[in-house]
């Protein structure tokens, strides 16, 4: 997972995209220093650009937590959470 991305469009970690493999299960939340949710998905192919409701959302540290399932053990889930820098 990465910790940092920079949505300026320099071409260079544009988006902020947690790798995955053999996930049965998958759902990844970020969250902004308050507690509010911007963003939740349950597809490994999405990513966070960046941005709440269309809008940039400013330089600073977002929480993520992701809950997921492997291909393997699909009946045991897991969770696990984290910090992203937004910088630009």
């Amino acid at each position: 997972v990465p910790n940092a991305f920079s949505p300026n469009g320099d071409g260079k970690n544009e988006v902020f995209k947690p790798i995955s493999v053999n996930l049965s299960s998958y759902e990844l939340f970020i969250f902004d220093r308050w507690g509010q949710l911007i963003m939740r998905t349950s597809n490994t192919e999405d990513y966070w650009d960046g941005k709440f409701k269309g809008r940039k959302c400013p330089i600073d540290v977002y929480v993520w937590k992701i809950n997921y399932a492997t291909s393997t053990e699909p009946d045991i889930y897991k969770e696990i959470y984290g910090h992203v820098t937004l910088i630009k």
